[in-house]
């Protein structure tokens, strides 16, 4: 019996004994060099045989509670050039099936994607081989990411993607890129993971403050992303959904035509100093979109969509159906638009046509045009900025304008040629000129000329139904003649039974002082029925008269 007592308590000190020794002497064998180097040979060999190309890794540091640190992790492409290399990684592990990561995080890391000669991105070689390892996929998880001083580089063989002051995406660099994330999955050649903060720097200057999204998967040339919020500046982009749908990854080497983008924003604001990296040509515009409420599908090169909502500069707001065919090359764009609402003032509407067409609107017609007040404007559009087709129905305190124009590039450099109709009915023109002795007027035109650096100048063939002047309404007032800003010249005639008159000369309201020149044969003008003369009410005169002043 002693004896049987004796030998179970060997055996349960020996099992004390090898519980406290054997983690131990394991924790001890790790440090050892020669046991470091055995499992760092060992790790990399395993590596390398996994992914088909060289991985090797300087240092190994294996401690108790699966802690593991990682120095020197370098992966190197099919081409013989740096695909991975991380300085520092230190991690935890939580599960072997399968592997799983605690907290991990990375410092002094890179990542340069290029392509080869035949235009295949070199990590696609490397996912490639390790999907077709064994018909088997390799699955990794870690719960909590953080990556500090990470650099990404993306050279390209297409070097018409370079563009002078924005991007240039044929050598993309980005640095001081600092990331946190949990919820990550590696799930064969398909990533999943939660991005709480993303931060960079690219090489053209443009900086993130902040991208960050609830849920982002990556599979086969599709990325998808639930609330994403990009910051940039005075940018901040909101999208609940958005989708960015290639058939593979081969379609990305040309991402303008053939990737696809399905996206809703809402609540979101646009810098176009931003924008101006990816589209250097409209980087000067000053107009910033306020509260986009958007929802577009199609590509760079072709996206159409609707704008439910925007707001720009103090007093603008618009809601509108488009599709812009030729981006990102925006003087060859063409753009499509159903505009359901646009409401603007002149001040507004200055400075956006300012931004697109790099023309202001001269002084004194801001002035005038100012006495409108707020405009709203339905109509559609379709054309490229400087060459168009637009209809459009305006409607002001003043009235309302209907209008049919046709536009396009003059001969004359800073001109555009314009063709088109117009029309109003009984719209305050009187208030417009600021000229007290000019009420309403009707008006039905045709228009053609040429219009820029702040002048108009237009052939007019057009009738007046309705003329109010002096105190008189007249009808019946058909012209024909030569608009140039405020001054006419050309013929006037009258059939109104209180007027009957053929007029040629010029009225000239451009000045400080009208000036007039004219040749009027009269057949019949009623000055009392006319108001210019109160104190004879049979005052009819019938004459040939020339002025000038």
């Amino acid at each position: 019996m002693r004896k049987g007592i004796k030998i179970l308590g060997y055996i349960v000190s020996s099992l004390l004994l090898m519980t406290i020794i054997l983690p131990l002497s394991l924790s001890l064998l790790i440090n050892f060099g020669m046991v470091q180097n055995w499992v760092v040979d060992k790790a990399a060999g395993f590596a390398s045989r996994k992914l088909g190309t060289t991985v090797s890794i300087d240092h190994v540091d294996l401690g108790l509670f699966n802690r593991l640190q990682v120095e020197g992790f370098y992966v190197e492409d099919y081409q013989g050039d740096t695909l991975l290399y991380a300085r520092n990684v230190q991690t935890g592990i939580t599960d072997f099936s399968p592997l799983t990561f605690g907290l991990a995080e990375v410092d002094d890391a890179l990542l340069r994607l290029a392509q080869d000669s035949v235009g295949e991105i070199n990590i696609k070689q490397v996912v490639d081989n390790l999907r077709g390892k064994g018909g088997g996929h390799f699955v990794m998880a870690i719960n909590r990411a953080k990556i500090s001083n990470f650099r990404f580089e993306l050279y390209r063989n297409d070097t018409t993607l370079r563009e002078r002051g924005g991007i240039d995406w044929s050598a993309l660099q980005i640095y001081n890129a600092d990331v946190e994330a949990h919820d990550f999955l590696l799930d064969g050649d398909s990533i999943a993971l939660r991005l709480d903060r993303l931060s960079l720097n690219e090489r053209s200057g443009i900086r993130i403050e902040n991208f960050s999204t609830d849920w982002l998967s990556v599979a086969s040339g599709r990325l998808r992303f639930a609330d994403l919020r990009v910051q940039s500046g005075a940018t901040d982009l909101k999208f609940p959904m958005i989708a960015i749908l290639g058939e593979d990854w081969d379609e990305y080497s040309d991402f303008i035509n053939n990737v696809e983008i399905d996206l809703t924003a809402q609540n979101s604001s646009l810098d176009f100093a931003t924008l101006g990296y990816f589209a250097p040509q409209i980087g000067h515009w000053q107009t910033r979109l306020a509260a986009i409420d958007l929802q577009g599908r199609g590509t760079v090169a072709d996206f159409q969509g609707r704008l439910e909502h925007v707001e720009m500069w103090d007093r603008t707001t618009a809601a509108i159906d488009f599709r812009i065919v030729g981006l990102p090359e925006i003087e060859r764009t063409r753009f499509t638009f159903d505009v359901d609402e646009l409401s603007t003032d002149v001040s507004d509407a200055s400075a956006i046509m300012h931004d697109l067409t790099g023309k202001a609107l001269a002084d004194n017609l801001i002035v005038m045009l100012s006495r409108a007040g707020q405009m709203h404007l339905r109509g559609e559009f379709d054309g490229r900025l400087k060459a168009f087709d637009a209809d459009a129905v305006l409607k002001t305190a003043l009235g309302a304008l209907d209008a049919r124009m046709n536009m396009s590039e003059s001969a004359t450099k800073g001109q555009s040629h314009f063709e088109g109709d117009v029309s109003t009915d009984n719209f305050e023109l009187g208030t417009l000129l600021a000229i007290n002795k000019i009420g309403r007027a009707s008006l039905n035109a045709n228009l053609h000329g040429d219009m820029g650096g702040g002048r108009l100048k237009a052939d007019i063939d057009g009738e007046v139904p309705l003329f109010d002047f002096n105190g008189y309404r007249y009808d019946s007032i058909a012209m024909k003649g030569r608009i140039d800003n405020r001054c006419f010249e050309g013929y006037i005639g009258s059939d109104d039974h209180n007027l009957e008159f053929d007029f040629n000369g010029v009225f000239d309201f451009n000045g400080s002082v009208p000036r007039y020149d004219f040749a009027m044969q009269l057949d019949r003008a009623d000055l009392h029925a006319l108001n210019f003369n109160r104190r004879d009410t049979l005052s009819v005169l019938g004459a040939r008269l020339t002025a000038n002043g």
